[in-house]
């Protein structure tokens, strides 16, 4: 359980970063021309925030089906489409 409150904690934290990352890089384009040549580190940045919220999004999503699957004895195994959903929230 405390796992779990572990990794939910961590998307929290993601999403928090991830849409910093997203403001700042929509900030700098509000911006141009100036900053122009900041463009890939900003989106480098975002890509990066965004890559680790998806990946903490899938953990959370398999120790989520872990934790049903322990509970009530069914094999309930996510699909690619349905990770893939997830990732997206």
């Amino acid at each position: 359980m405390a796992e779990l409150e572990e990794l939910k904690k961590t998307v929290r934290q993601l999403t928090w970063r991830a849409g910093i990352a997203k403001i700042d890089l929509h900030d700098l384009t509000d911006d141009l021309p100036r900053g122009w040549s900041e463009i890939t580190s900003f989106a480098e940045k975002a890509a990066r925030a965004f890559a680790a919220l998806a990946a903490a999004k899938r953990e959370l999503a398999a120790a989520e089906s872990a934790k049903w699957e322990a509970r009530s004895g069914i094999s309930k195994s996510l699909t690619e489409k349905e990770l893939s959903e997830i990732s997206r929230l």
